[in-house]
């Protein structure tokens, strides 16, 4: 295998398949990155549940194929300045040809590499910038607990005029639903995986095909996750009907306040309580192990009387993805869930019990 790039170009594929590649993976081989020149140039890395595949055109000399170690790659080629570079793969060994200089490193064959898994079944395309947004709002609500798998995945609700995205880690819950040209299927999608898409794929649409075991997301830049074979948790049991205390609220205005006082809060529960009356709205920490306490008054709309107390760092997350600058937040009762409608977006959060500290 030979072939000529530019540096800097091939720096940024290598860095997107990168992403895919652990430091110490279960198969040694996977700390490597495919190189495979046919027509194009094709770089593949993988850790078996994410596979990520990008695709440049270079000029190639001699076609081929090689395993080549991917940090040290990597670091070489952001240590060059910009400037064309010829790199062959010549049996056990890889050269990097610059102006100044040779670098050459042991590879393995790409015989060695493991088999790739790509969805197979249907697709349907949709605009990255939706999926990206939608994705913004879901992932980070999903559970980093592997003892419950389900809930450290998106649930993917395919319908065929819409896509329902919700996640939850029993504390959060986010639904988020875009329009679609697509068909049924309900998948859950690691949100790892999920997170790390975000930011490669580079064209206007995406295509997204739909296997078995896997999801493929393709989009310049091909991304294939394994699918997580877990029922995802029944969601809707858990949305309240009744919520009829609405109160008005400025995002900014709130996120400072609970960035200030949840420095005061307890550092196990990180409890801070919410009192609204007559427009106003009193947040409170008390952390009375260490005798750290923090009390300070908002303006909101509204004129109910509820007290109710939320980890601020959940709660902050939450109103993070609200879209305006002005939303209404909406309660039942003290231990019951709070819902946030975030335009096609809905964020739910739950209470904490609130200690007699914060209370006083």
């Amino acid at each position: 295998m030979k072939f000529t790039v530019n540096s800097k170009t091939l720096t940024g594929a290598v860095t997107k398949a990168l992403q895919a590649v652990h430091n110490n993976p279960v198969v040694p081989v996977l700390s490597n990155l495919l190189f495979e020149a046919t027509g194009n140039l094709t770089i593949t890395g993988s850790d078996l549940s994410t596979t990520i595949t990008t695709c440049l055109t270079v000029d190639i000399e001699q076609s081929g194929s090689a395993c080549i170690p991917a940090k040290l790659l990597v670091d070489t080629l952001k240590a060059l300045p910009e400037q064309p570079i010829t790199i062959e793969a010549i049996g056990n060994s890889a050269t990097i040809q610059s102006h100044t200089g040779t670098f050459k490193m042991a590879i393995e064959d790409s015989s060695d590499f493991v088999d790739l898994n790509r969805a197979t079944g249907q697709s349907f395309e949709i605009d990255t910038h939706q999926l990206v947004r939608s994705l913004d709002k879901t992932v980070f609500c999903a559970s980093n607990d592997d003892l419950r798998p389900s809930m450290t995945g998106v649930l993917f609700e395919v319908r065929p005029d819409y896509i329902n995205l919700a996640s939850t880690d029993g504390h959060r819950l986010s639904v988020d639903t875009f329009t679609a040209n697509a068909f049924e299927a309900d998948v859950v999608v690691a949100a790892k995986g999920l997170s790390q898409i975000k930011s490669i794929l580079t064209e206007a649409t995406t295509t997204v095909t739909i296997g078995s075991n896997y999801i493929t997301f393709n989009s310049g830049v091909e991304v294939t996750l394994r699918l997580i074979d877990e029922l995802f948790p029944a969601y809707r049991n858990v949305l309240p009907e009744n919520n009829n205390i609405k109160m008005g609220l400025n995002k900014n205005t709130l996120l400072s306040s609970l960035k200030r006082v949840g420095l005061f809060s307890n550092s196990q529960t990180g409890a801070v309580s919410l009192q609204f009356s007559n427009n106003e709205l009193r947040l409170k920490a008390d952390d009375g192990t260490v005798g750290n306490k923090a009390v300070e008054t908002i303006e909101v709309e509204g004129e109910a009387d509820l007290l109710i107390g939320f980890n601020h760092k959940y709660l902050t997350e939450v109103i993070s993805r609200v879209e305006t600058d002005n939303f209404v937040m909406t309660f039942s009762e003290s231990m019951r869930a709070a819902i946030i409608e975030n335009g096609d977006n809905l964020l739910l959060i739950m209470p904490v019990m609130i200690s007699e500290e914060v209370l006083a």
